[in-house]
């Protein structure tokens, strides 16, 4: 692969990759080139394994009919318009689907294109070309799942919808740095020409190292993840629109701005939670501002500020700031390839969302104290996820291989790269014990990550802000601490509602009669907590749920859409040559077990009102907890239904 092929230029030294390591790296690129290549063929086999198994759905049902008239509701009569096969609402919906992937494919082409790769149409027609001569290599369900966090990143990150979630992040962090390492008071502070040195690792989209730049700082933004490195050079490189060049309006999203704009659906590849389908394939406008705005930052000092992206792993970017891998100039023994001359250090360190993601925490603390000059200022704000959690979990039966040298092995399945998952207090113990000094520390501050607004479900971080100085003590200590305890609250909001109901609904109601009865007797009331979601077949649920209950009976509902069992039926691209008829039918099939589809909320509404329910109560977006630890730094919100639905006599 050519050097020029490589994003970013990444700069670590290639020199001292073996053969296998390029390899790899050359491999690891056409995988994530193939993911964007393959991304709209690979949703729109997805629908077509959907509206495959709503077919399989209604026949199934048809058959066990066995063409007799039911006097009650049937498959066919509570299903959506938009769910059924032939139906105008259906060809109209899977229309607009097909439109949001190719809107999403034509963003990703265009960051293909900047990084000098083939497009998904270049490709195509090369496959045209050599119909009998190439063999596809399709992407992973994993490399596809990048490819659509990248999409939602760039929502977050580049978007006018995405500035609440950076604003409870990034506010904090630039007026942190105004206020401990002012651009005005700099002489004060460090004594070279330059601006002060911020690095920003784990810089994603590179929004955040963007917007420190734009106030005058040097910044070096650098990141491990090959899709959004991608994505990142091309939105701050390549959205730049020439000056001779003429500016012109198209469906793609370009518009009078003198920067490209494009229309994406990040939140396509959403089934579960969703309220209706039109949030799915809802659009945001990338990017918000312009990025190339930056190259008119007024220099303010005699050497003006830069801003570069490294390409790599943290630790191997940055271990030349490690002693032991440092000589002075006069010592430099070209026989010891890992030993680099001084080099300079950073003043200021900007993580967000990112030391949860170190294999080694400790590694990563020692590596940024040796990053900092004296005075410098490591800025925190996240929760505890570690993406490496369980990547050291030794099991019962490793115990036979557990000798000293077998867990010395960091190879080893059961110890790979020493993943240890620390508390924040042990967290806290180390960043102190390193050699900082807290001068801000704000525990549980409310925060989402790429989070769909319109979701019935949030992931809520409840994160932590810190900002240290690395060895100065003159200046004082603060520490705040803000309590939440409204979770306390709504996660206990769905008992009010049912017994509420009960009383208003079933006062007449003998209870010894509902709580344990026998099977062949119907009943008065079904109250149904987080449970209709984990329904295989919806449908088959709710018409289960009609002939189980009395004339004039309630369903009490309360819950969100998670589908315990969705993608269970995912038909993926390297399945089509064997999605036969036959092979469709076939519910032993992995693409095709227990005809799982996710439904929104609005069919399932449409699902209930169409079986034969009276609408009594409905309330929307109730935030509720399930089995969360109140003490933790993460809690998922389940924006979620209360329905009390009565049967109609």
């Amino acid at each position: 692969m050519e050097e020029a092929h490589l994003p970013l230029a990444a700069q670590n030294n290639e020199a001292n990759h073996d053969d296998n390591d390029n390899e790899e790296e050359e491999e690891h690129f056409r995988q994530v080139c193939r993911s964007y290549q393959q991304y709209a063929t690979f949703h729109q086999t997805i629908q077509q394994g959907v509206n495959q198994r709503v077919r399989q759905l209604l026949a199934k049902a048809q058959l066990q009919e066995g063409g007799r008239k039911s006097s009650g509701p049937t498959m066919a009569s509570i299903m959506p318009p938009s769910m059924m096969p032939d139906r105008v609402e259906s060809r109209r919906q899977n229309a607009a689907f097909c439109e949001a992937t190719v809107r999403n494919q034509f963003f990703l082409d265009s960051v293909l294109r900047y990084s000098g790769v083939m497009t998904s149409q270049e490709v195509l027609k090369e496959m045209q070309q050599n119909k009998n001569h190439r063999i596809i290599e399709w992407a992973t369900e994993d490399q596809m799942s990048k490819v659509d966090s990248v999409l939602k990143s760039v929502a977050r990150d580049w978007s006018a919808e995405g500035s609440d979630e950076r604003r409870v992040v990034y506010d904090r962090m630039l007026i942190a740095l105004d206020k401990y390492l002012p651009l005005d008071r700099r002489e004060e502070m460090i004594t070279d020409d330059g601006p002060p040195r911020i690095s920003v690792p784990g810089s994603g989209l590179g929004r955040l190292a963007w917007e420190i730049h734009s106030r005058g700082y040097t910044v070096q933004g650098s990141d491990f993840s090959l899709p959004m490195l991608l994505a990142s050079d091309f939105i701050l490189n390549g959205c730049a629109i020439p000056e001779n060049c003429n500016v012109s309006h198209d469906k793609e999203g370009t518009s009078a701005n003198r920067w490209r704009q494009f229309k994406i659906s990040p939140w396509l590849a959403e089934t579960k939670n969703v309220t209706t389908f039109d949030n799915r394939i809802r659009t945001v406008t990338v990017p918000d501002v312009d990025p190339s705005s930056i190259q008119n930052v007024a220099g303010r000092f005699e050497v003006a500020p830069e801003f570069t992206m490294l390409a790599g792993e943290f630790l191997s970017l940055y271990s030349s700031f490690l002693p032991q891998n440092q000589v002075h100039h006069d010592v430099l023994d070209n026989n010891h390839p890992h030993q680099h001359p001084p080099v300079q250090k950073f003043h200021g360190i900007a993580c967000s969302y990112f030391l949860d993601t170190a294999p080694s925490l400790p590694e990563y603390l020692i590596t940024i104290y040796h990053m900092l000059v004296d005075g410098g200022l490591l800025l925190h704000f996240g929760p505890l996820m570690y993406h490496w959690s369980g990547h050291g979990a030794l099991l019962p039966r490793d115990l036979v291989r557990a000798s000293k040298n077998c867990i010395a092995d960091t190879n080893s399945r059961y110890h790979k790269r020493n993943a240890v998952d620390f508390t924040w207090s042990e967290v806290r113990h180390m960043i102190v014990n390193t050699g900082f000094e807290m001068m801000e520390e704000e525990m549980n501050i409310p925060a989402l990550y790429t989070a769909n607004h319109d979701s019935m479900m949030k992931v809520l971080y409840n994160s932590v802000f810190l900002v240290l100085l690395f060895r100065m003590s003159n200046l004082p200590l603060f520490r705040m601490l803000l309590v939440d305890s409204r979770w306390r609250r709504s996660s206990q909001c769905w008992r009010a509602n049912f017994f509420r109901c009960i009383r208003r609904f079933c006062h007449k109601i003998n209870f010894t009669m509902i709580v344990w009865t026998i099977i062949t007797h119907k009943f008065h009331v079904i109250e149904c907590s987080f449970f209709p979601d984990t329904a295989s077949s919806p449908p088959e649920q709710l018409l289960t749920i009609y002939h189980m209950l009395v004339d004039g009976g309630l369903l009490l509902h309360f819950g969100p859409l998670m589908y315990r069992w969705s993608g269970q039926g995912a038909l993926l691209p390297r399945d089509l040559d064997r999605a036969s008829e036959n092979c469709i039918a076939d519910t032993n099939s992995r693409y095709h077990k227990r005809n799982a589809v996710d439904f929104t909320w609005s069919e399932v509404r449409h699902m209930i009102v169409n079986t034969g329910f009276e609408m009594m109560e409905e309330e929307m977006n109730i935030p509720a907890l399930y089995t969360a630890n109140h003490d933790s730094m993460m809690k998922v919100l389940y924006n979620s239904v209360f329905l009390v639905v009565k049967k109609k006599c």
